[in-house]
C-alpha cells in the first residue's frame, strides 16, 4: 500500500508539472484509487456507480468490431497502455458509447496522458468523456463487470470519506469550455472626402 501511495504522488506531481489541476480518483472493489487525469476529455465528471469493461483489443490499437464497441457502451472502458496514443484510444472507446476511459500504465511510474503532437490535437478535439490513467499494480481491482465510480474536478477530495458507489448508475460530464475565438478587428472607417 505504501508503495502504491509513493507511486500515485509522483504522478500526481507528474501531473502538476504538466500543468494539469485536475483530480481524478477512481473506486472499484471497495478500493479508493488516486489516477492522474488527461489534458483532454471532460474537465469535471461524476460517474457512479458503472460496470467495468476491458477492451477488446486490450489496447484499443485497432478498430473496435460491432460486438465490441457494443460491450463498451454505458461503461466504463479499461484499456492497456501502448499500440496507439491516448487520443486515439479515447476516440475509439468515447465512439463506442463508453462513459470514460481508464488506461492501464504498463509499471508504475508516474506517467500524464497529455496531447504532445499537432496530430494528437487534432484525436483529442471532440473528445467529452474523462481520461485517467492507473499503475500497473492497480489493475488487479479493475475487475471486468465489476461496479466502479470515477469522479474528476479541478480541486480537492473528489470522493467523501466512507462515501459508497451507489447502486444506480449516474454519469455527469462536463466538457473542457472550447476558447472562446478571438473577436475580428472592427474596420477602420473610411476618411471622408474634402
Amino acid at each position: 500500500e505504501q508503495a502504491a501511495q509513493r507511486v500515485m504522488t509522483q504522478m500526481e506531481q507528474t501531473n502538476k508539472r504538466a500543468g494539469t489541476l485536475l483530480i481524478a480518483s477512481l473506486r472499484s472493489a471497495g478500493c479508493d484509487l488516486r489516477c492522474v487525469a488527461s489534458d483532454f476529455g471532460a474537465a469535471t465528471a461524476a460517474i457512479r456507480g458503472v460496470s467495468l469493461q476491458h477492451c477488446s483489443p486490450p489496447q484499443a490499437d485497432a478498430p473496435l468490431t460491432k460486438a465490441a464497441a457494443a460491450a463498451l457502451r454505458g461503461k466504463l472502458a479499461v484499456v492497456q497502455r501502448g499500440g496507439v496514443t491516448v487520443p486515439v484510444k479515447a476516440k475509439r472507446v468515447a465512439d463506442a458509447g463508453a462513459v470514460g476511459l481508464i488506461i492501464v500504465n504498463t509499471h508504475d511510474k508516474a506517467w500524464s496522458p497529455a496531447v504532445k503532437t499537432k496530430a494528437d490535437a487534432e484525436d483529442a478535439r471532440g473528445i467529452t468523456i474523462p481520461v485517467v490513467i492507473v499503475p500497473e499494480s492497480s489493475e488487479i481491482v479493475l475487475q471486468q463487470g465489476a461496479t466502479a465510480s470515477l469522479f474528476v474536478g479541478e480541486s480537492g477530495e473528489v470522493f467523501e470519506p466512507g462515501e459508497a458507489a451507489t447502486p444506480e448508475a449516474s454519469v455527469s460530464l462536463e466538457p473542457e469550455a472550447e476558447p472562446e475565438p478571438e473577436p475580428e478587428p472592427e474596420p477602420e472607417p473610411e476618411p471622408e472626402p474634402e
